[in-house]
């Protein structure tokens, strides 16, 4: 058993980019990307927490592990591995898959990127130049998902949240609430969440007037390690606990 505690003022939204591998449907989906969002309705403003995707938490029910508890029990134990681990209660979740990132950036018209640098990775699609440009959904995918070479972890989670805020941007330069619609339409469509369309689409209209300028963008930290789970050595993230 274990508490949580109600933030006021705040509506917490847990975000899980999810990698489902159709060539191996064995391995269920694995969540590639976690954050959490804090939106404060009444300042309009909104902070985005990120989590290490190999950050060694406990998950209620099976022990010590990554975090990456998806595959184990889906959305309903992920969402409690974090409450665990931060002591808060999550009011909603949204879950991505890899395809429908793609389709979402896409029907955006894409979305320009200054790529800092050479990202290539043939096993997973990634050929990316440096540079100002517009990327579209399946290079927008390998952009943020992108980690190898001097490219860590942290660096991955800068470049997500910088997505995320460049996102944020495009979709206010949409005035239309019927282009709104639109989007959200593409969202439900391609997204596993438990807000109700309406819901949906009152938070697209809230994000409209939020203060982009002056949004927070967190990570938790920590430092790596090897550790043996289920009689393998894996390079895990343990979580400076006092940064709680």
């Amino acid at each position: 058993p274990y508490t949580v505690q109600q933030l006021e003022g705040l509506r917490t939204i847990l975000i899980i980019g999810c990698d489902t591998r159709e060539d191996d449907p064995s391995m269920g989906q694995r969540s590639d990307t976690m954050m959490l969002a804090f939106l404060n309705l009444s300042e309009k403003s909104v902070s985005l927490l990120s989590i290490p995707r190999d950050s060694y938490v406990q998950i209620p029910g099976y022990g010590k592990n990554k975090i990456n508890a998806f595959s184990a029990g889906g959305i309903s134990l992920a969402r409690e591995t974090v409450e665990y681990l931060l002591g808060i209660k999550i009011d909603d979740y949204v879950v991505v898959d890899f395809n429908g990132f793609i389709e979402l950036v896409d029907a955006l018209g894409g979305i320009e990127v200054n790529v800092e640098y050479s990202m290539s990775n043939w096993n997973e699609g990634i050929d990316i130049y440096p540079g100002l440009q517009t990327l579209n959904g399946h290079d927008a995918l390998g952009y943020v998902r992108y980690r190898g070479g001097d490219v860590t972890d942290y660096d991955r989670i800068a470049h997500q949240q910088e997505f995320i805020g460049l996102v944020l941007d495009k979709l206010l330069s949409f005035s239309s609430v019927t282009k709104i619609a639109e989007l959200v339409g593409i969202a439900i469509n391609n997204v596993e969440t438990d807000l109700t369309p309406i819901e949906a689409l009152d938070l697209a209209k809230y994000g409209l007037t939020m203060d982009l300028q002056n949004m927070q963008t967190y990570t938790i930290e920590g430092y790596s390690k090897y550790i043996q789970i289920g009689g393998v050595y894996q390079s895990c993230e343990i979580i400076y606990q006092d940064r709680l």
